[in-house]
């Protein structure tokens, strides 16, 4: 189900993309920056919110999971439509259905934002809308930054990264 959602959701953001006009992608790229820099910076206020909500109904234990199609899917569609910040909002929603756990949060991110990436590059290979110089250089700065960013994140401290998610958010948005 995540990698349907995956595919199936950045596939839906590209069509998208090559359909809306510049002036709305402009106006929409902030607004969708900042919700995703304030979920993942209050991602564990936002657990604990809800395990008391759904136990003050008497519903038990809340629980998400980081396959879930229905948290998955929407943030595929904005990933096949502007992948720069759905990593950000990848993340501060994994965050949640972490509990908070970093580091399972962004190894589902990884896994959702490549699939996000491939089935995207591939509607826009198919029509025409790719600029191979600028996509070349984009692939490699990935390769690199993927690979690096894999090690540091096992090496930095969670809470450091934590805040330099929120800080790159911040500046983004």
């Amino acid at each position: 189900g995540l990698i349907v959602a995956s595919l199936a959701g950045a596939v839906i953001g590209a069509v998208l993309l090559l359909a809306t006009p510049t002036r709305m992608f402009e106006q929409l790229i902030p607004v969708l920056l900042a919700i995703a820099t304030v979920l993942f910076g209050f991602a564990g206020r936002i657990t604990q919110w809800m395990r008391a909500r759904a136990q003050a109904r008497g519903k038990g234990e809340w629980k998400m999971s980081v396959t879930s199609v229905p948290l998955v899917l929407p943030i595929s569609v904005y990933g096949g439509y502007f992948g720069a910040g759905a990593g950000t909002l990848l993340l501060g929603a994994l965050t949640v259905a972490t509990g908070g756990d970093y580091r399972r949060a962004n190894v589902a991110k990884n896994l959702v934002s490549s699939l996000n990436t491939v089935a995207a590059s591939v509607w826009f290979i198919v029509h025409g809308a790719v600029s191979w110089p600028q996509t070349l250089a984009m692939m490699a700065g990935c390769l690199i930054g993927g690979f690096c960013g894999a090690h540091l994140s096992r090496r930095v401290p969670q809470e450091f990264m934590r805040w330099v998610v929120i800080a790159v958010g911040l500046l983004l948005t």
